[in-house]
């Protein structure tokens, strides 16, 4: 079901009752852009990858977000043993009229070409992106937008109120409007004022005169007075306490919009799934909740707080027990295999679904579908691993493995990345700093380490690359065999000899006054330290 800005305000509630309701939550989203991944280096520390996919996520906005909430069918009759309701969020930051200017400025952000003909190609509804995409704000967004509402109704509360300083030749205009306000307020069967068409100066004009006043249970508004024309006028309504109420709140609803739902699940605490999620996760955190900390470590700390049960399926997909039955962990190849022998393909019946083909129809990469399927291979492969068809026991010892731990892309020894734990990088001897000829190519290098076995490179640019031997027992016998001489066209160092160098030098460079270190660091830190408490963000009730 796609949730768009009109139909948004009268779902919110039954969304929040399936928040609560579901065993589950799968996610999926979809963004203007990636990024540069060629930037990762396959031997970026945690903290070097973290600020990378941070930095390259910056720019680029969320367009769709995908939630299903899964939870057992109750009748134990029913083929279906699951049921979820599948909901597709368009999110667009437009400006939300009655918003106080200075509490959210208009967001900027890029569209990656790439992405954007590859949303295209999967059928993507730019037009109701942008027309009908729900807003969204941070924590500190929605603070700012609920204090400079209170110091506005307190700024007009002891307002002095004074009449404005008319011009004589606006007087006669400005006279009528009290009239003609005077009479529409002591006629209790008129509901409606509008004033005719003005310039902009007498509609300033009118506010301060109407502010003066000192009326209440009125609203005003500026209209055009047709679709085509730039003429404007003044609508004034009466409106009870009780209604000027519920219209705050409207605009606070519409303004907060799609992070209502984001708040909703963060305090649900309901477990959630998603498939290959630290790009998504990092983008959720940025829109949606707070401003992205600069250390790993304040992140993991928020991560563990806010969304402690987050599964990640590409993860699982990799467990050692499907090493012969699953042989591609891309979510659509994966979604493929759990359908047949030996998974259970268990039927799950979609119960908001607007018609029987919905899901058949949608498009893979529709943030819906891909949060189904996610849902659909994250079952499958828990009932394969657990071999009983009960409810999904989170705290069993098949899925505690996993909680918190998010797939870690092209990386040499890190696998996933642990929110609740630190992670401390091996000793890595058998990693090496490689320079080498500019005309090198990968069959170079794997030519000089072909007596180690299978290598890996981590290129980091035209001259130089780190190389890992992943039988780590044949790595003692690199140095000695490859020991670069004085008429060798290559140079080859051990990795920690390596960073500890480079740490050296910056360190020699923050000595100099007059020196500024603008390259990247390969830290060998933070290792073993607990996590800090620094830097957290509270959803409140």
């Amino acid at each position: 079901m796609d949730v768009v800005r009109n139909n948004f305000a009268s779902l919110l509630p039954q969304i929040k009752d399936d928040i609560d309701a579901s065993d589950f939550v799968s996610f999926d989203t979809e963004f203007s852009g990636l990024g540069q991944n060629r930037h990762h280096n396959l031997f970026d520390t945690l903290e070097e990858r973290y600020k990378k996919v941070k930095d390259s996520c910056l720019n680029y906005a969320v367009l769709q977000v995908g939630l299903c909430f899964f939870y057992k069918n109750d009748d134990k009759d029913a083929d279906n043993k699951y049921r979820c309701k599948s909901y597709n969020f368009y999110t667009f930051p437009y400006k939300v009229n009655g918003v106080p200017r200075g509490v959210v400025s208009d967001k900027v952000f890029s569209f990656q070409p790439s992405a954007f003909h590859f949303l295209a190609g999967h059928s993507f509804d730019f037009n109701k992106w942008i027309k009908e995409g729900i807003s969204y704000m941070t924590l500190d967004e929605e603070s700012a937008l609920m204090e400079a509402l209170s110091e506005n109704k307190e700024a007009a509360s002891q307002s002095n109120n004074s009449a404005p300083n008319v011009p004589d030749e606006h007087k006669e205009f400005i006279n009528q409007v009290r009239v003609d306000l005077t009479e529409f307020l002591a006629d209790h069967g008129v509901e409606k004022l509008d004033l005719e068409p003005c310039s902009a100066y007498r509609r300033k004009l009118i506010y301060e005169t109407i502010k003066s006043m000192r009326v209440d249970g009125i609203k005003t508004s500026t209209c055009l007075t047709s679709e085509h024309s730039s003429e404007r006028y003044i609508s004034i309504t009466k409106i009870s306490l009780e209604e000027k109420s519920k219209e705050e709140q409207d605009l606070i609803n519409e303004a907060v919009g799609f992070s209502k739902i984001v708040q909703h699940l963060i305090r649900s605490k309901k477990p959630i799934i998603g498939h290959n999620a630290l790009i998504d996760i990092i983008h959720i955190f940025r829109h949606f909740i707070s401003p992205l900390p600069e250390e790993l470590s304040d992140f993991k700390v928020m991560m563990s707080e806010l969304i402690p049960a987050i599964f990640d399926t590409k993860l699982i997909a990799m467990d050692p027990r499907f090493r012969d039955i699953i042989s591609c962990t891309a979510l659509n190849d994966l979604y493929q295999t759990v359908q047949r022998e030996p998974f259970k393909n268990i039927p799950v019946d979609i119960v908001n679904k607007s018609n029987d083909g919905e899901m058949k129809e949608a498009s893979y990469h529709q943030a819906a579908y891909d949060a189904y399927i996610t849902g659909m291979c994250f079952l499958n492969m828990y009932y394969k691993l657990c071999q009983k068809l009960d409810s999904v026991n989170f705290h069993s010892p098949t899925l505690l493995q996993y909680q918190g731990r998010i797939n870690m892309m092209h990386s040499f020894d890190f696998p996933y990345l642990d929110i609740a734990r630190t992670q401390s990088i091996s000793d890595r001897n058998n990693v090496y700093h490689l320079t080498f000829p500019s005309e090198w190519s990968s069959s170079d290098i794997h030519q000089l380490f072909s007596p180690f076995g299978a290598i890996q490179i981590g290129w980091i640019d035209d001259t130089s690359a780190f190389v890992g031997i992943k039988d780590g027992s044949l790595a003692k016998d690199v140095e000695q065999n490859l020991k670069d001489s004085s008429d060798s066209n290559f140079k080859i160092t051990p990795y920690l000899r390596y960073i500890q160098s480079q740490n050296d030098q910056q360190v020699e460079r923050k000595r100099q006054p007059s020196g500024s270190n603008h390259g990247e660091k390969h830290s060998l830190s933070p290792r073993g330290q607990s996590l800090p408490s620094s830097k957290r963000v509270k959803v409140s009730s």
